[in-house]
């Protein structure tokens, strides 16, 4: 799968736009991180963000197949 979607010169990002996305997405979810973990409960936190992870690779798992 990997090989499929990284060797093709058609892509959007290359591995360094890649990685300042994902810095990013780091820095802002660790600012916000500061102020849900006051406002909400641990364990709402751990479940909904469980969640969240699962449809974010069942997405990740669909796009791929789906080319």
């Amino acid at each position: 799968m990997l090989d499929k979607m990284g060797n093709n010169s058609s892509s959007l990002l290359n591995a360094r736009e890649g990685t300042y996305i994902i810095g990013i997405v780091t820095l802002l979810s660790s600012a916000t991180s500061l102020f849900s973990a006051k406002t909400f409960p641990r364990r709402f936190l751990f479940v909904y963000g469980h969640i969240a992870i699962g449809i974010a690779h069942i997405c990740v798992g669909l796009f791929a197949y789906l080319n």
